[in-house]
């Protein structure tokens, strides 16, 4: 669907590019509750274990955000703001 639909579009989280929003994975969807499980702090080293399936040769760039406001849409731009 990544592909044949969204011209290899993803969500900003993850989910399908043309779900509605909030997608699931988003603040406001079935998952982005706002529900804080950790925290971190500046310079605290933390190991994290990614399990990846690769279909089709593509890079993929994980990053951890900072949100000071749980409950707002994740944009783009606020991504790439970091």
């Amino acid at each position: 669907m990544q592909w044949s639909q969204n011209g290899g579009k993803c969500g900003i989280c993850g989910d399908a590019y043309n779900a509605k929003e909030p997608r699931p994975h988003e603040a406001g969807g079935e998952f982005g509750r706002g529900i804080i499980t950790r925290h971190y702090f500046a310079g605290q080293v933390s190991e994290i274990i990614e399990l990846i399936l690769k279909f089709f040769e593509r890079t993929m760039e994980p990053s951890l955000l900072f949100r000071s406001f749980l409950h707002s849409l994740l944009t783009i731009d606020w991504v790439k703001r970091g």
